[in-house]
């Protein structure tokens, strides 16, 4: 093993100059081109990565209406909501005075539109967590959103509140984000920065005609 680690500076100079001889053999421009390709390479990998990351975070929004005595509190994610994507809503029942929660046993919830009901379904309290509702828009449009808070067979409160959904990714316009021609525009800088500083090297490494 430590035959092997006494060589490895010996590999990585004969790794250098057998990189070297490779440049300083190139032409110019053949030489700008690989320093280009290369920063896209790696600024390509970098942009990936950081859209990856920050697309894994959520925005969700709530709306409240106050109903007399009672403070009722929708929260849904994401936001925007869009047809052809799963869609959350949290139901949360809260005193107007305190903003204390206040138990019920169940939430009866509908979707309409101006053509009728779309959904219609019956949550049971959770024991745990938020009492939710996932349900995926068929289409974009305008929606009606009802709940009617249950103790049992008694009404609580019964709410109504517009839900606007936006159409789904692959029919809404695409416009190039500001970040990604940034991005863009710095590949090509550094591409060229890269290309004329090799390029040089390359000039002054060169052996003169005799």
């Amino acid at each position: 093993m430590l035959y092997i680690i006494g060589f490895l500076p010996r590999i990585a100079i004969f790794i250098f100059r057998y990189l070297n001889g490779i440049l300083l053999s190139m032409r110019p421009y053949k030489l700008a081109v690989v320093c280009l390709v290369v920063s896209i390479f790696f600024m390509s990998g970098f942009f990936l990565f950081s859209t990856t990351t920050v697309s894994a975070h959520g925005t969700g929004k709530s709306i409240e209406r106050v109903m007399g005595d009672y403070l009722v509190d929708i929260g849904y994610d994401p936001d925007p909501l869009r047809a052809g994507e799963n869609s959350v809503f949290d139901f949360v029942l809260k005193s107007g005075v305190d903003k204390k929660e206040i138990p019920f046993t169940h939430v009866w919830v509908r979707l309409e539109t101006g053509s009728g009901i779309v959904l219609a379904a019956g949550l049971k309290k959770a024991e745990l967590g938020k009492t939710s509702l996932l349900y995926n828009f068929p289409v974009s449009g305008e929606y009606q959103l009802v709940a009617r808070f249950q103790d049992g067979d008694k009404t609580l409160v019964e709410v109504s509140v517009p839900v606007a959904i936006a159409p789904s990714a692959l029919e809404a316009p695409q416009a190039i984000p500001s970040i990604l021609l940034l991005e863009w525009g710095g590949i090509f800088l550094l591409g060229a920065i890269i290309g004329i500083v090799g390029a040089r090297m390359h000039k002054k490494e060169m052996p003169k005609a005799l």
